[in-house]
This record gives C-alpha cells, sequence and structure tokens, in this order.
C-alpha cells in the first residue's frame, strides 16, 4: 500500500480508530493485551471492545493485518521518493582574475539597474494616464451632478 493511500484511509477512520492505529507495531505482530498496553502508555483511555472494533475496521480497511488470531501488525506502507530537481549549477566566471569578476559583476548589475529605471519610468507614465482619467472622470461626475 502506498502512503498516499494509507493516508487517506486513516483519514477516513475515527479518532480513535487513528489513536489506535499509533499503537500498532510495525516490525512484529502483538497480541490485543500488548496493544492496549501501548495505547495506555500513550495517554489514550480506550476500553477493549473498543479496540477491538478499531482492529476489525482497520484490518477491513487495509491498514493493519492479522497474520495469528488476535496478534496485529500494520500494513506495510512504501513510500515514494520525491523527485530530485537537479540544481542549476551556478555559471563561473570564464576569466580567472577577481578584476575581471568585478568588472562582469559591474556590467551585469549595469542591466539590471537599467531595466529597474525603465520600470519606473513606465510607472511613472502609467501614474500621469492615471491622474488623467482621474481628472476626466471628476468633471464628468460633476456634470452630471450638476444636471440632476
Amino acid at each position: 500500500m502506498n502512503e498516499a493511500r494509507a493516508h487517506s484511509i486513516l483519514a477516513g477512520q475515527s479518532s480513535l480508530a487513528r489513536k489506535v492505529y499509533e499503537a500498532v507495531p510495525i516490525a512484529e505482530p502483538w497480541s490485543l493485551n500488548s496493544i492496549m498496553g501501548e495505547v495506555l502508555r500513550l495517554g489514550h483511555n480506550v476500553t477493549h471492545n473498543n479496540m477491538r472494533g478499531c482492529l476489525r475496521d482497520m484490518v477491513e480497511a487495509g491498514l493493519v493485518r492479522e497474520p495469528y488470531p488476535l496478534q496485529f501488525i500494520r500494513e506495510k506502507v512504501t513510500v515514494k521518493k520525491a523527485k530530485t530537481m537537479p540544481m542549476p549549477s551556478a555559471q563561473l566566471p570564464t576569466s580567472t582574475s577577481p578584476a575581471d569578476f568585478l568588472a562582469d559583476a559591474a556590467v551585469s548589475l549595469r542591466a539590471v539597474a537599467t531595466g529597474i529605471e525603465e520600470v519606473a519610468l513606465k510607472l511613472a507614465e502609467d501614474s500621469e494616464k492615471t491622474a488623467e482619467t482621474m481628472k476626466a472622470f471628476e468633471a464628468f461626475r460633476q456634470l452630471m451632478k450638476g444636471m440632476s
């Protein structure tokens, strides 16, 4: 069973069942009494009958197996490895001297500054157009107000 399926099945279980699931071992099957002890150790108060019902529901759902009578173990959950995207490698300077590196950096920074300046001029132009439109709208509104 994959991790997403196990998570969605567990989300459909009651909160009591999720607490019991925390106590069910992964490595080896435990008896009902051992699981009950673990539930109590975790600080949850569950009756024997409620725990049996939760375990039965989880066996039916496929979250828990019962390899032997009244011995329970979690179903193995496979975790998909996340695909790792290759990190883009930083471009190393083609020249070896620090002065050349600083000169290249200065050229790059000038290009960035020019781009920022162009954007600022465009914003100022748009702001002026907006101000003119607002003046025309206000004049129209005053005209309409005078007509009524």
